[in-house]
């Protein structure tokens, strides 16, 4: 077999590898076509192509985005119609579409391996086949190939391989390399004709540049390695005193054709950002080769300056004429400028080297750089144009990958380039094939002789090494990347729960995936008309506005294309249901193309604002304005959806808001996507967030036991060991000034303040008002129990699930009534609550003198409800059609109450739950367990004994109660409302927290004393 079928051979077998890794784990779910990884963005990938297959042409503008304005297609149309084309070879269907997108990464990710054996192999073929293999074995190559990604970073690096392939292949072939600046400079003709290769090859790389630029706004990153690697061979070539006029040229070469034959597409879209940069690129690079050039017979020490002063001229000029672009290029597009939403997106945060050395290889991130220092030395020792290249491109993607996150996928090719040349090195300095020689000479005194005789010892020990160090760690985070956390959770009986733990493709979730749908199938049933774009918009945080889109089926308000989001944190963060609507309302004034300021005052003037102009001016602004209350701001929406046919009517939370952490026996609310959409409100973010920092005593990173943890998070002591919690200025100030003492800071927990628990993110979502942890008062809030839109008269829940929370709008149907007692006579100061299907709580009042009561509500089957301390001691049943919450009407409902002792009874069941299947199996009872009932004042009001069965009965006040079983290290914890004369059921299963009772003691004290110190009549009842 010769050396050439051995490559071929080789080639394919790396390329089937990788293909396995992308393709094996995920291949069953990838092409099922019901769920994408890959994030939101693959979502309006979705969409695009879906268009295509419909339309047969591109989208261009879309009215679903950025809701009402509208916004164009941003994403090019290399890779969505590539999609589109795989989709129709599958059937066309929106299963066959999403197949294509998660099959394509897989496909391009491993034909990657082509293009870098190929850039690699210019040194040799060993040093290609080794580069080949690192790139297959590098997990942030395999995690964003990998099957069910869905997104188009594979098929823009191949392209840009390719790129930069035929760019490498054109610096190898120019027949001259350099020559004297006292020599004439030959003309443009002749050396067209002298540098017919490398001309040949510069196109090429050019046409590949312009496909890339046609799938990918981020082009201009190769743009920018072969500009950066133009002007640094520039300035040595005029230190060592020769012309770069040949490779001046071929890199002007892709620099003009690529803008050349992208133009037309970038020419019939709104937004050419992108391409302006390319050409702007363009124009520097011709600056810089006439400096170089014109002036080549000038010290360097004088050119150089003046080199950097005339780029930075033409900077100042591009500032002048076109500021945009001036600003895009300065920050990186907003990755490296300290844009404020970038801030909030995590692959735009600067990775720790740590991360960094996980995703390129825990040892080959390392070795990257030693390769990159043998490099230099050939530079040093011999000019080489294509070495030359290779550092620069690993030191600008090295650079990007520190930078930002998003740019580590793209710093893979050249660390397995560098670490194939480091490898081939190592191997033919260990001289390996030496081994078979001196094996072939003493075979005939006996094989094991001759091998024991062949093998030294430091083969052994670098065989060892590079097994071990260098692939082992490789291939088994490759495999992790290659494999999605479903695939891993169903393979749990040989395969580790998350294997190493942090990469691989997250589906969406099939429950994440119904709430949006159910948002679709609301408005299949109530939204007139069909058509999508005419349909009621949805708000929800910018991040999930491809979801409301494509599977929601609605418009967007706020979306990933950075569209809304500052409205859309105005909006969550608004403090009442009146701040609110007003947002709401305020989307659509905003936009002059929809209603005109004239038009939008005289609106507010119809509803009887007295200061309308001034209430515009801060609406159009975001800004809440005092001079609207609620009923006005509900009567200028429906002046504004009748003359225009706009409103914005969904609002979805998710599980991303909020986070919920364990912490024994508590479940404790923390802030999630809030600490972002805060950032990003111009709110002052202590005003919503409350991040807590402890003082400790010795070295750094000292081990503290946990019960001292446990018991210390509020206390203030001395240096015994034990810390104190102060905010983040205070604890830096006292560590600053206490530094020769041993004092060092920590960050122990993000916690919510009053208006974050007032906001209308937290009432959508979470909707109950959190509890105080006991012997932690004012510093945690702990979790029981969710009720989405609890207490909003013009908000009800629509879906909800643990993923996603949909509500929608309603101005509210109105209901008037009187309460009566048994003997018909009417109950004034008496609560009277409207409740939902689900029991939640959307109005309330204490009626008038004369009984009489009046309550908004949304749709549905609903009950009137007379309550005392949440609990029902009368109720009337009353049906508000979707028409009649829509349309305001008016509904008359009286409500007898005939109760005559406001008590009920609460039978429970608590189970230790040691299977965590929250089912009471056999031997889970939790004999002679403690019950704690707690009130909605978060009063003690009765304790319980469970007897051998884990049963407990309580005769409780009518009432909403919050009951904890403790039983040794066993917590569990649930809510229950209690009605008049009525027996309500609870069963609570209880979670296993090591240390849980020596930690209880120190957080509530007085708990054994607490059975004691009740009323006899709130201890055990008898079953």
């Amino acid at each position: 077999m010769n050396s050439k079928t051995k490559e071929i051979i080789s080639l394919i077998v790396l390329f089937g590898v990788a293909l396995f890794l992308t393709c094996f784990f995920n291949w069953s779910t990838g092409i099922s076509g019901e769920a994408m990884g890959g994030g939101t963005d693959p979502w309006y990938h979705l969409r695009v192509v879906e268009y295509i297959l419909e339309n047969g042409r591109n989208l261009r503008w879309d009215p679903l985005l950025n809701f009402p304005f509208g916004w164009h297609n941003p994403r090019p149309i290399g890779f969505t119609f590539t999609a589109a084309l795989v989709a129709r070879l599958l059937g066309g269907a929106e299963s066959s579409a999403i197949a294509a997108l998660n099959i394509l990464p897989a496909i391009f990710g491993a034909l990657c391996v082509f293009p870098v054996y190929f850039i690699a192999e210019k040194k040799s073929k060993r040093e290609g086949l080794l580069a080949a293999l690192f790139l297959v074995l590098t997990a942030t190559h395999i995690n964003t190939s990998a099957v069910g990604s869905a997104d188009y970073d594979s098929f823009n690096l191949f392209f840009a391989l390719l790129t930069i392939l035929f760019y490498v292949m054109a610096i190898k072939a120019l027949m001259v390399q350099e020559s004297s600046v006292d020599e004439k400079l030959p003309g443009l003709k002749a050396l067209l004709q002298e540098e017919k290769s490398a001309v040949k090859y510069a196109l090429i790389s050019g046409i590949f540049l312009a496909i890339l630029a046609m799938s990918w706004e981020g082009f201009v990153y190769v743009d920018l390695i072969l500009f950066l690697y133009l002007l640094v061979v520039q300035l040595i070539d005029h230190m060592r005193k020769k012309s770069s006029v040949r490779i001046s040229l071929v890199t002007i070469i892709p620099f003009l054709v690529g803008p050349l034959l992208s133009a037309p597409y970038y020419m019939t879209i709104a937004r050419r950002d992108a391409w302006l940069i390319s050409v702007v690129v363009l124009l520097a690079a011709l600056l810089a080769t006439f400096i170089f050039l014109a002036f080549r017979k000038i010290p360097w020490t004088l050119l150089f300056p003046g080199a950097i002063i005339a780029l930075l001229a033409g900077l100042a000029v591009l500032y002048v004429l076109m500021p945009d672009i001036a600003e895009l290029i300065i920050t990186g597009w907003g990755y490296f400028g300290g844009n404020p939403v970038y801030r909030t997106i995590a692959e735009a945060q600067p990775p720790g080297v740590g991360y960094l050395a996980y995703l390129l290889g825990p040892a080959t991130f390392f070795t990257a750089f030693v390769a990159l220092v043998l490099v230099m030395r050939d530079v040093w020792k011999k000019w080489d144009l294509y070495h030359i290249f290779l550092c620069v491109w690993f030191i600008l993607a090295t650079f990007m990958a520190v930078s930002a996150a998003r740019f580590i996928f793209n710093a893979g090719p050249i660390y397995a380039i560098m670490n194939g040349i480091l490898l081939a090195y190592v191997l033919s300095f260990a001289n390996f094939g030496a081994i078979k020689k001196d094996f072939n000479r003493l075979k005939r005194t006996g094989r094991f002789y001759a091998l024991r005789k062949s093998i030294r010892i430091r083969h052994v020990l670098l065989a060892l090494i590079i097994a071990l160090v260098i692939f082992l760690p490789n291939v088994l985070l490759a495999i992790d990347a290659g494999s999605s956390y479903e695939w891993e959770s169903e393979n749990k009986n040989w395969y580790s729960d998350r294997f190493m733990g942090a990469l691989g493709t997250i589906f969406m979730s099939e429950e994440e995936l119904e709430g949006y749908r159910a948002m679709a199938n609301f408005a299949e049933k109530y939204d007139e008309p069909s058509a999508i774009e005419k349909r009621p918009a949805v708000a929800s945080w910018w991040d999930y506005g491809f979801y409301n889109i494509q599977i929601g089926k609605h418009p967007t308000a706020a979306d990933p294309f950075q569209n809304g989001y500052f409205w859309a944190s105005r909006f969550f963060l608004s403090q009442n249901e009146t701040h609110a609507l007003q947002m709401v309302a305020a989307r659509l004034l905003s936009y002059e193309g929809l209603i005109s300021r004239e038009q939008g005052i005289d609106f507010l003037r119809a509803t009887g604002v007295e200061e309308p102009e001034a209430a515009y001016d801060a609406l159009i602004k975001y800004e809440y304005a005092p001079y609207i209350n609620e009923e006005q701001a509900v009567d200028l929406l429906a002046m504004i959806k009748e003359s225009t046919g706009k409103s914005i009517e969904y609002f979805v939370t998710t599980y991303r808001e909020f986070e919920f952490g364990q912490m024994p026996p508590y479940i404790v609310i923390t802030p999630g996507v809030v600490g972002a959409i805060v950032r990003l409100s111009g709110f002052n973010e202590s005003d919503f967030i409350n991040t807590l920092w402890a003082i400790l005593y010795g070295q750094r990173g000292a081990v503290i036991p946990q019960e001292q943890w446990m018991k210390s998070y509020r206390t203030i002591s001395d240096p015994s060991g034990s810390f104190t919690v102060l905010n983040e200025e205070e604890a830096l100030r006292y560590v600053r000034e206490n530094r020769e003492e041993g004092y060092a800071t920590q960050h122990i927990m993000t916690t919510m303040t009053d208006k974050l628990v007032n906001s209308t993110i937290y009432r959508l979502y979470l909707g109950l008002p959190p509890q105080e942890m006991p012997g932690l008062e004012g510093e945690y809030l702990i979790y029981r129990g969710r009720a989405p839109a609890y207490g909003m008269k013009h908000f009800k829940t629509v879906f909800n699930n643990d993923y996603v929370t949909v509500a929608r709008y309603y101005p509210g149907a109105i209901i008037e009534g009187k309460v009566y007692d048994s003997n018909g006579v009417p109950l004034p100061g008496i609560t009277v609550e409207i409740r939902d299907e689900n029991g939640v709580m959307h109005d309330f009042m204490n009626t008038e003198g004369d009984g009489s009561f009046t309550l908004v509500t949304p749709e549905g089957d609903l009950k009137i409800a007379v309550t005392q301390n949440g609990g029902a001691i009368a109720e009337r049943e009353v049906n508000v059609s979707f028409e009649q919450a829509m349309e305001r009407a008016r509904i008359e409902a009286d409500v007898r109450t005939e109760a005559k002792e406001f008590k009920g009874t609460l039978k429970g069941t608590a189970f230790m739950d040691a299977n965590n299947n929250t089912v009471f199996d056999d031997g889970e009872e939790a004999k002679n367990a403690t019950v704690l009932v707690y009130s909605t004042l978060q009063q003690m009001s009765a304790t319980a004994t469970t007897d051998e069965g884990g049963r407990f009965t309580l005769s409780l006040d009518v009432g909403t109660y919050t009951i904890n079983v403790i039983s040794g290290d066993y917590m569990g914890q649930g809510s229950v409302v209690i009605d008049a004369g009525k027996t309500s059921e609870l069963e609570v299963p209880m979670v296993y927290y090591p240390g849980l009772s020596q930690q209880l003691q120190s957080q509530i004290p007085n708990l054994a004393g607490i059975m004691g110190g009740l009323p006899s009549n709130q201890t055990q009842q008898p079953i």
